[in-house]
C-alpha cells in the first residue's frame, strides 16, 4: 500500500499535519501505536499564540477554560503572579487528541491505530514494517512519535545516547478553591508542578520530578509525595483537599530537554520528535501544533515544485531554529535556574522587586501567531 506521505505519530503535531495535508488532496496515512481517546502525561495549557490555528483546525475554542493570569511559588510558599499578554488555552490530550483524530478522518486521512513501527528502510522510496507485519510505502515520511520512542533507537538518533533523569507524573482532580483563569507552577524539592483548567471543570495536576527521588522513595508516590511535595504550602493544600479522578497517575521518565535533529537522512521529525521545551514554561503544545503548521506550508512547496526536497529539509530546520529553538533554550536555563538550591526563591524574588523582568522572562519562552 503507497501513499505520499505516512506519518508515524497521531498526537497533536503528527494529527494537526495530516489534516492540513489532507485539506489540499493530499492522500495521507497516519500510523499510531495507541488508540483513541487515552490520557498522555502532559501540562495541558495551550498558550494564546495556537488559538488561530486551533480555530484553522475547526475546534470550538470557545467552549474550554481561558487561562490569562500565571501564578508560580518557591518551595516555601513565596509566589510572584503576572498577568498573561494572550489569554491561553485549557484542553486535555483526551479531549484534544479525539477531536483531531475524528477531524482527520472526516478530511480523508486514514489512522492506522495500535500500529507499532518496527523499522522504516529508505531507498529510492520508504519502506515501512509495523509490528503486525504490514508494509506500506511513502515518498515522504514525517516522524511525529513523540518525546521518545523505540524508533529513536531503531534509526540510531544522537540524543538516545544520552540519560534524563527526570519523570512525568500527572493527575486529574477536582478543586474547589482554585481560581480557573490561572495556570499554576509550585517548585519543590528537585522538580517542580503545575495546575491548570481543562474541561468539565476538571483540573490537571502534572508534576516533573527528579528520577533520583522516586527511586529512594522504591516508587511510593504517595509517601513521595507527602515528604516532598507537601514542603510547599500550596501544594500541600491542593493535594489534601482535592479530589483525585483516577486510582493511579499517569507517568514517563527517561524525559530529555536536549537538541534533537530535525531530520535524519531523508526522514523528517516534527512536534516533540524534533525538540521540546521544559513543562515549566508550558508551550510544548502549541510547539507542536505549529511546528506541523510551518512543515505543512514548506510540504506545500515542495509538492508544487517550488523547492526540491534538500531545501525542505533545510527550511525545516531553520524554522525550527528560527520559531522555537530560542525559547527552548531559555526554558533549560529557567528549569537549571529554579531547580537549583534556593534558585527558585531567588527568582521570585528578584521577579517581586522586578516584576517587568518577570514579564519578559515570559516572553523569551513565548512566540508569535504564526496564522
Amino acid at each position: 500500500m503507497h501513499y505520499p506521505i505516512i506519518i508515524v505519530g497521531g498526537g497533536l503535531a503528527g494529527l494537526s499535519l495530516a489534516i492540513l495535508q489532507a485539506r489540499t488532496g493530499t492522500k495521507v496515512l497516519v500510523l499510531e501505536k495507541n488508540t483513541y481517546p487515552e490520557h498522555k502525561v502532559c501540562g495541558e495549557y495551550i498558550s494564546g499564540e495556537s488559538i488561530s490555528l486551533l480555530e484553522k483546525l475547526g475546534l470550538p475554542v470557545s467552549n474550554y477554560p481561558k487561562i490569562n493570569q500565571l501564578f508560580v511559588s518557591d518551595g516555601r510558599g513565596k509566589y510572584v503572579e503576572q498577568p498573561l499578554s494572550t489569554p491561553g488555552l485549557g484542553i486535555s490530550r483526551y479531549e484534544l487528541d479525539l477531536f483531531l483524530y475524528n477531524k482527520a478522518l472526516e478530511s480523508g486521512v486514514d489512522v492506522l491505530t495500535q500500529s507499532m513501527v518496527q523499522k522504516v528502510e529508505e531507498n529510492e522510496i520508504f519502506k515501512i514494517t509495523t509490528s503486525d507485519n504490514q508494509i506500506f510505502t511513502s515518498d515522504l515520511v514525517i516522524m511525529c512519535h513523540g518525546k521518545r520512542s523505540k524508533i529513536d533507537f531503531n534509526l540510531n538518533r544522537i540524543f538516545t545516547q544520552k540519560r534524563s533523569g527526570f519523570s512525568g507524573i500527572k493527575y486529574h482532580i477536582k478543586l474547589k478553591d482554585f481560581k480557573s483563569e490561572n495556570i499554576e507552577l509550585h517548585n519543590f524539592t528537585g522538580g517542580y508542578c503545575g495546575i491548570s483548567k481543562v474541561e468539565n471543570d476538571t483540573l490537571c495536576l502534572c508534576y516533573l520530578i527528579d528520577s533520583q527521588i522516586i527511586t529512594k522513595y522504591k516508587g511510593d508516590l504517595k509517601k513521595m509525595e507527602s515528604e516532598v511535595l507537601y514542603l510547599n504550602p500550596f501544594l500541600k493544600k491542593y493535594f489534601t483537599n482535592a479530589e483525585f479522578l483516577w486510582q493511579q497517575p499517569l507517568s514517563i521518565s527517561q524525559i530529555y530537554f536536549g537538541n534533537k535533529e530535525t531530520s535524519k537522512g531523508n526522514i523528517l521529525f516534527c512536534g516533540d520528535a524534533a525538540g521540546m521545551i521544559t513543562p515549566l514554561c508550558g508551550n510544548g503544545m502549541t510547539i507542536a501544533l505549529q511546528n506541523a503548521y510551518l512543515l505543512h506550508q514548506k510540504i506545500l512547496k515542495f509538492s508544487k515544485n517550488e523547492m526540491n526536497f534538500k531545501q525542505l529539509k533545510i527550511d525545516h530546520q531553520k524554522d525550527f531554529n528560527s520559531y522555537f529553538r530560542k525559547r527552548i533554550v531559555a526554558g533549560r536555563w529557567i528549569q537549571f535556574l529554579s531547580l537549583k538550591p534556593q534558585g527558585a526563591s531567588i527568582l521570585i524574588r528578584i521577579f517581586q522587586a522586578i516584576p517587568t523582568l518577570f514579564s519578559w522572562v515570559i516572553r523569551q519562552t513565548h512566540g508569535k501567531e504564526i496564522i
